[in-house]
């Protein structure tokens, strides 16, 4: 990457910026999906239930699942 120029920038939020010499961003990732949950799941597939417990254990919190994975993703 650098032999070629390019730029990585680390940003304080994590997020890593990828550009070329001239400054032009790369694109590294594709772009998160920013619509309704209505829309992300318009079969309502998955619920509180999509992942039942077994014999202990709280239910599956779908919130907070999707958060860690968008930060993943990110």
């Amino acid at each position: 990457m650098h032999s070629q120029g390019c730029r990585l920038t680390l940003h304080l939020d994590r997020t890593l910026q990828v550009a070329t010499a001239d400054g032009t961003p790369i694109r590294h990732r594709p772009p998160l999906p920013w619509r309704p949950a209505g829309q992300l799941d318009p079969d309502a597939r998955i619920g509180p239930s999509t992942l039942p417990p077994h014999t202990h254990g709280d239910r599956l919190d779908l919130g907070y699942a999707v958060s860690v994975l968008l930060h993943q993703a990110a």
